[in-house]
């Protein structure tokens, strides 16, 4: 509990008593919400008006947080931040970065550790909204307090009448003022009024923390790169060298870039500035604001509850499966659950050690209603990112992990662990409806970028560089391309800070002259198929046995079809086998059909060129085509 002493004024009629007879009291506070007022009962103070107002609590208004939860949010002229209860921000799904690692200082002096803060939650007071971050503590003495941070941010002005009561007025976006009673006039509960015969602790709630009592210990960013700023650096080129602010950089080549590395020392710069956008670890990562993506709901059908066991995982690693799972609880992944519903889950090792969480949802997809949606084909993302100059690419830091999952239909998630029965707070991998939903998700928050800049294709998408490789220096040793690109990568990750999304510092490429997207290799010549996906086809086994390891073989083999001249003719010895004859027979006229797919790809497959598409007069498409007895011809010239 917060305590501040306080000394209470007597009224008019009271003022000349002895001072001696004057009390002094321990007042932990007044509830701030004008429906509850506090009442502060004192002994020995008969005679006094019951007219005066000795407290005066502070107004409350109705709140509306990440255009969902509804709080009852107390005005704090007095509080440096906007402060929230951590459970309340828990459920109103604000995305809390638990990174920030310092405290405040209540008023007696005490202090309390801030528990996280939300860099964006969109706060709304009878029609106007703001963005602005929200800290959250344990315990918190009111649901919400909106300090000075809101009130500067919204222009609010209080009036304080001699009946008791309090208005603000904020300001709206197009100028004008709304006027909100926040404490009404004539009514009892508006103040604190002294009685006789109770103990001063029966009614008294704690005071909302104060602006005197807040101070900031730490901060995690740095001052950013100013405009300003950036104009007063002093390049001076010495032709293998630049010498940038007094620190020598040599213009060696970037094997995976191909530039210079002042270049790479740019890219570096931008990024930077950037930071927000960019997490190593849980602690750095969000939630995915409201405004683009409401907390997912999972609909169902009617259903009788499932109880699946648990996994029965090795000894040997049953401390790090524990350890793993109060990790996801600490960062809002997972929570406790009292569900009737309990799926299996399981353990896979990444190519890196670690493991990854599956949770098996069949059960859960069995009852759900499917929900419209699709991903860009492969082909199509591949060619539009094909033919660029310069390239990123981005990977969302556990993406799923991003999207929260409404309160409301969490109980279908969870599942028995060693710890107790928990249950998902995001999206879960493997549900039905997940890659609609995220798909979705990215498409609003990215949908400005597309396509020119940016293909989406779940948490991970290129953003793509100019056409034209111009190389004039804009500043020494950076060249026009490749500052225009950063420009392009500040744009995005400035739009997915504003969505409270984040990309892996680690699995993020920047600025390279080359991209790998779903199986296919992009540059500026055009696409390709990725060598390192063909070993699995150039490997297969032959001869194949049944019409379920044809459909294996051809399935791999279609998805890079377009790289394959005369790709039905070739493949149709093969689909022979899979006609419902009840014949099989494996012969040379297969083996070699086989074996010619096979070739295509021999030598890393073929290019395929980027089409021209801005002058279609001077550079019209031809399409020739012809028909056989088992396949259909084109040629795009």
């Amino acid at each position: 509990m917060i305590t501040r002493k306080t000394r209470i004024p007597l009224s008019e009629e009271g003022q000349g008593a002895p001072k001696a007879e004057a009390s002094t009291v321990a007042v932990t506070g007044v509830t701030a919400r004008a429906d509850r007022m506090a009442t502060v009962l004192l002994d020995g103070m008969e005679g006094v008006p019951p007219d005066k107002f000795y407290i005066l609590g502070s107004g409350a208004v109705e709140t509306i947080i990440n255009d969902g939860a509804v709080l009852d949010a107390v005005i704090d002229n007095d509080s440096e931040a906007i402060i929230i209860d951590e459970d309340l921000a828990v459920q109103a799904g604000l995305g809390l970065d638990r990174s920030y690692l310092f405290e405040i200082e209540t008023a007696d002096g005490r202090k309390q550790q801030i528990t996280g803060v939300c860099h964006k939650a969109a706060i709304e007071v009878q029609g106007v909204r703001v963005t602005l971050p929200v800290f959250a503590v344990k315990n918190c003495s009111s649901n919400l307090l909106l300090g000075r941070t809101w009130l500067s941010h919204v222009h609010a002005v209080t009036i304080e009448r001699p009946d008791g009561s309090q208005t603000l007025s904020i300001k709206k976006p197009d100028g004008t003022r709304v006027m909100i009673e926040t404490v009404e006039p004539r009514n009892p509960r508006n103040r604190a009024a002294f009685a006789v015969g109770a103990r001063p602790s029966d009614q008294i709630k704690s005071l909302p923390i104060s602006s005197r009592a807040v101070r900031f210990r730490e901060k995690k960013y740095g001052p950013l790169l100013t405009e300003e700023e950036g104009r007063m650096v002093e390049v001076e080129d010495l032709g293998s060298r630049l010498i940038v602010d007094g620190n020598s950089y040599p213009k060696e080549k970037d094997e995976e870039f191909g530039g210079v590395v002042s270049e790479r020392e740019r890219v570096i710069e931008i990024l930077k500035t950037c930071d927000k956008a960019i997490a190593f670890s849980d602690a750095e990562r969000d939630r995915i604001d409201p405004r683009y993506a409401k907390p997912a709901r999972i609909y169902t059908i009617p259903h009788v509850p499932w109880n699946d066991a648990g996994w029965k995982y090795a000894q040997k690693e049953k401390e790090e499966v524990i350890a793993f799972l109060k990790e996801k609880m600490v960062f809002h992944i997972a929570e406790p659950s009292d569900s009737a519903n309990a799926n299996r889950w399981f353990f896979l090792r990444k190519p890196n050690g670690k493991i990854r969480w599956i949770q098996d949802l069949q059960k859960v997809n069995a009852v759900t209603i499917r929900n419209v949606g699709s991903v860009p084909h492969a082909d199509l993302l591949a060619e539009g990112a094909a033919g660029r100059s310069i390239y990123s690419v981005c990977d969302l830091f556990s993406g799923y992990d991003e999207v929260p999952l409404d309160p409301r239909d969490r109980h279908l998630t969870a599942m028995h662990t060693p710890l107790r029965l928990i249950q998902m707070m995001v999206v879960p991998m493997g549900w039905t409806n997940g890659v609609a939903v995220f798909q979705r998700a990215m498409v609003a928050v990215l949908k400005n970028f597309i396509p020119d800049k940016v293909e989406v294709f779940l948490d991970d998408f290129p953003i793509k560089g100019p056409v034209d490789k111009d190389e004039t220096e804009v500043v020494p040793g950076v060249k026009r391309f490749i500052e225009h690109h950063l420009t392009d990568i500040c744009a995005v990750l400035e739009q997915l800070d504003d969505a409270n999304l984040t990309v892996s510092g680690t699995k993020s490429r920047w600025a390279v002259s080359t991209i790998k997207i779903l199986g296919f290799i992009c540059d500026s010549r055009g696409r390709r198929a990725d060598q390192a996906k063909l070993d699995k086809l150039l490997n297969w086994p032959s001869p194949l046995h049944s019409p379920t390891e044809v459909r294996q073989f051809l399935g791999v083999v279609v998805y890079w079809h377009i790289f394959i001249r005369g790709y039905a003719e070739k493949a149709e010895p093969l689909r022979l086998l899979l006609r419902k004859t009840g014949n099989f027979h494996w012969n040379s006229s297969q083996e070699l059909a086989m074996q010619e797919l096979k070739d295509e790809f021999k030598e890393g497959g073929r290019v395929l060129g980027v089409p021209f598409f801005d002058d279609e007069t001077e550079r019209p498409f031809i399409v020739s085509t012809d028909a056989g007895p088992c396949s259909v011809g084109g040629l795009l010239s």
